[in-house]
């Protein structure tokens, strides 16, 4: 099921099975849990802080946890990370983090003392993933920070995908942001051709203001196979009117592509690498001054302006996801969760008015501001 290349950890040696490596006080070298943080059938043991870079060779489950025999005073709780996806703090022996849902691939596992290493005795479980899928989702982000902000500063997306078993591929950690374009679209593209070949399908979300509300399979299912972005109801960054009314339709006021949220098949024609390559084609196309529509326009950077331009040249199929299936933006209209009819809160999900519950949510611009007031209220259940 795997195999562990290498590994370093803070004290004791590396122990699996039913073995911590070192002697506890009181439990001495058992693996003690409650029940219910199962079942699990293999476990690996790595004192925090820890570092254990393992190869995966089937699907596999796995989560975070700390023995019963961990220390609440003076220390114990850990933050546990599969590669830079930080899946959750662990205070305790009872309290493990959610089960994410590994394709085979190599991983880096790594857990951090939030406050001292005394009693921070730090177990991976894991068990045969039996979901048995053959088609994988890569859920992706850019996260160019330094690595001490990473959690802080992507939280919503980090948990909110851990709850519901997601890996989050975090790319470019300490590099520094250069523009939209250079990482979004250039940078990116490089990024998402290396993930291994499980992974059949992306998606992409901007990191500090989104939430994933739905499983794997439910967002393969919501791309229905197609090159999706997300729609919302304003027109950034360029709002001129001769600029907007290419985009308006009837029926709806979600008829502007937003760049924060998009995905579909990975490697396919018309996939998500040969859109990214296309929308650098048209960079360079209008940069040459022979794309005339875009002539007037010097948003060379934009990757929002770049998704926009590529969606109205109509070389490349790009659906709008304007009607939520897939991609829901709350921003414009749809802000404040006490006043819009387009959507409502209904347990841990968004429903639209028109029944789609969208798995993947964007608070962008203006819908940062009621961000914590959804929280809220998807955090528990209403």
């Amino acid at each position: 099921m795997f195999k562990i290349i290498k590994h370093t950890t803070a004290f004791g040696t590396l122990a699996m099975g039913r073995h911590l490596g070192y002697a506890a006080p009181i439990t001495g070298d058992a693996v003690l849990l409650p029940a219910h943080v199962g079942p699990y059938t293999s476990c690996i043991s790595a004192h925090a802080a820890s570092h254990v870079l393992i190869e995966i060779t089937e699907p596999v489950s796995i989560r975070g946890a700390l023995n019963g025999s961990g220390w609440l005073h003076g220390g114990g709780a850990c933050e546990f990370w599969v590669d830079y996806h930080w899946i959750g703090d662990v205070q305790y022996s009872g309290t493990p983090t959610p089960w994410i849902h590994l394709p085979p691939g190599k991983y880096l596992l790594r857990v951090k003392c939030t406050n001292s290493n005394a009693g921070a005795h730090s177990l991976w479980l894991l068990r045969p993933d039996t979901q048995h899928r053959t088609e994988r989702l890569a859920l992706t982000t850019i996260g160019c920070y330094p690595e001490e902000r990473i959690k802080g500063t992507l939280k919503w997306l980090h948990r909110s995908a851990a709850q519901m078993g997601i890996h989050l591929h975090v790319f470019g950690v300490g590099e520094v942001f250069s523009n939209w374009y250079d990482m979004k679209i250039a940078c990116l593209a490089r990024w998402l051709s290396t993930l291994p070949e499980p992974f059949k399908y992306a998606v992409y979300m901007d990191g500090v203001d989104t939430l994933v509300l739905g499983p794997e399979d439910e967002i393969i299912r919501a791309l229905g196979g197609h090159m999706l972005v997300s729609a919302e109801a304003c027109c950034f960054p360029e709002s001129s009117a001769h600029w907007r009314q290419r985009f308006q339709r009837e029926g709806t006021f979600e008829c502007f592509p937003q760049a924060g949220c998009w995905g579909g098949p990975l490697r396919n024609k018309h996939g998500v690498i040969d859109t990214l390559a296309h929308i650098t084609d048209v960079r360079e196309r209008w940069l040459h001054g022979t794309i005339e529509q875009l002539k007037p326009y010097r948003h060379f950077n934009n990757d929002q302006f770049l998704w926009q331009a590529t969606y109205l040249l109509r070389e490349t199929p790009l659906i709008l996801d304007h009607e939520f299936g897939c991609f829901a933006n709350m921003t414009c209209t749809n802000t404040q969760l006490h006043c819009t009819d387009r959507v409502r809160a209904e347990g841990r999900r968004i429903v639209c008015r028109n029944g789609n519950r969208p798995p993947c949510v964007h608070f962008s611009g203006e819908g940062k501001h009621s961000f914590g007031q959804w929280i809220g209220f998807l955090e528990h259940g209403g």
